[in-house]
């Protein structure tokens, strides 16, 4: 089989510019792609149905036992560049590996000066600039392909705000930036002060133009919305997530040009380098219902996520003593609202340099499974994502259970993070195939 790399245009699409053709989208149920243009908008509608694409593995990356270069722990991220080499995140730095999984070299260190990191960095690329993100020390670092330091960003200068540099157009950057204090994850969260019982509305995740040279912020390019939080009954300042929200993901290409998800339908929209909207992919989908039996299962989903880093008696003491109060916790937070009526369509999206796009299909995942692998960390279940050249939909891809998908290439192939049953963790890539095919590269 051969892809095709036709590249998507130097096309994306600005936040208050949707398209001006309201219609109601008739089903595509045809088979055929249809290719249409709304006030300067292409939009591309592909059918419900298509084929089921099998992977090979092309390369493997790490050791159970061997040259230490090769034992990978706490991946944190994964990203590839133009020329296959990979770039991988770990507590002791950025790891580089050719395309062929041979090591090549290390990017920083553990520690809290120039270019080191107080954690495992989250990692990707800005034109030809390795971006790395410390959480702890909440600063961005950009990097050359050797490790040079190129320069550092963090909310010193400007307070309240952490700035993120995403993606790279000429001198300029597109930044993510958001209020420190309104940051999704746990430890901040619980920091707001909601009352309970009282729905809370973040401020949208903001990207802006960024001069680097001056430390200057400049005109919005998208807002990106995020879910409500409401207060818990557990304590003042708890705060519950609703279990089966659903909020836009975005990703960028080489050429800075922001590909972003709907939250109800099943859409992607392209916006180039100045906020306009110039694509909108769309397919055709069966909504998933929920009904009250997805709940049934999620407690007991929550403590085993919980208790899967315990042993022995431990762990049968923590199951006893926390299942009854899980329950009720799950039923007291369900009970504040209503049901949505269908699981969302879409998840995670990976975006490659050329535009190729890998979407993940979030209805293929019980909301209880999905909601406890986020809260928990447990090991992720299988996964399907469906992949699109030019806009236009080529198949879907299953993914094993445990791979946890980090890169794309412009041919399809995705990158990811494998644990073995002795919990032994590597990088691999798959690659879309015919069904048989072979050929493995490991290291």
């Amino acid at each position: 089989m051969k892809w095709k790399h036709a590249v998507a245009a130097t096309m994306v699409f600005p936040a208050a510019c949707a398209p001006t053709d309201t219609r109601d989208d008739a089903r595509n149920v045809s088979g055929a792609i249809s290719v249409r243009d709304s006030a300067g908008v292409a939009i591309i509608e592909n059918p419900e149905t298509g084929d089921t694409l099998s992977v090979r593995e092309l390369v493997r990356i790490g050791s159970v036992a061997g040259r230490p270069d090769y034992e990978l722990f706490g991946i944190f991220h994964v990203a590839v560049d133009a020329n296959g080499a990979y770039y991988v995140g770990m507590p002791n730095g950025i790891s580089v590996y050719d395309a062929r999984g041979a090591f090549v070299r290390r990017i920083g260190r553990k520690g809290q000066g120039p270019g080191e990191f107080n954690m495992a960095p989250v990692v990707w690329f800005a034109g030809d600039s390795v971006m790395a993100l410390d959480r702890n020390l909440m600063r961005t670092t950009a990097f050359d392909t050797t490790g040079r330091v190129l320069g550092t960003w963090n909310s010193s200068s400007h307070p309240g705000l952490w700035i993120t540099p995403r993606a790279r157009h000429g001198t300029t950057w597109i930044a993510e930036v958001e209020p420190i204090r309104d940051l999704a994850d746990e430890q901040n969260v619980q920091r707001i002060n909601i009352a309970v019982g009282e729905r809370y509305d973040p401020p949208p995740t903001v990207l802006l133009r960024y001069d680097p040279v001056h430390d200057v912020l400049g005109d919005t390019v998208y807002h990106v919305p995020r879910t409500s939080l409401r207060g818990s009954a557990q304590s003042e300042s708890g705060v519950a997530r609703p279990l089966f929200s659903s909020e836009p993901a975005y990703a960028f290409d080489g050429s800075g040009n922001l590909y972003v998800t709907s939250a109800d339908e099943y859409r992607i929209d392209v916006f180039d380098t100045d906020g306009r909207l110039v694509r909108s992919i769309r397919r055709a989908y069966d909504h998933v219902p929920i009904t009250p039996a997805d709940l049934d299962s999620l407690p007991e989903f929550l403590v085993e996520g919980y208790a899967a880093s315990m042993t022995g008696a431990s762990r049968e003491q923590y199951r006893r003593q926390m299942l009854p109060r899980m329950r009720e916790t799950v039923q007291r937070q369900t009970g504040a609202a209503p049901l949505p009526a269908a699981r969302h369509a879409l998840g995670r999206i990976l975006v490659s340099r050329g535009g190729t796009i890998l979407l993940e299909r979030a209805d293929a995942v019980a909301p209880a499974v999905r909601h406890a692998q986020r809260v928990t960390g447990r090991p992720l279940p299988p996964t399907r994502w469906d992949l699109f050249v030019d806009g236009r939909y080529q198949g879907t891809i299953n993914l094993a259970p445990g791979f946890r998908a980090w890169a794309l290439s412009d041919d399809g192939s995705v990158t990811g993070v494998m644990r073995d049953e002795s919990d032994v963790e590597f990088v691999v890539t798959l690659v879309p195939s015919p069904r048989g095919a072979a050929g493995t590269a490991r290291r």
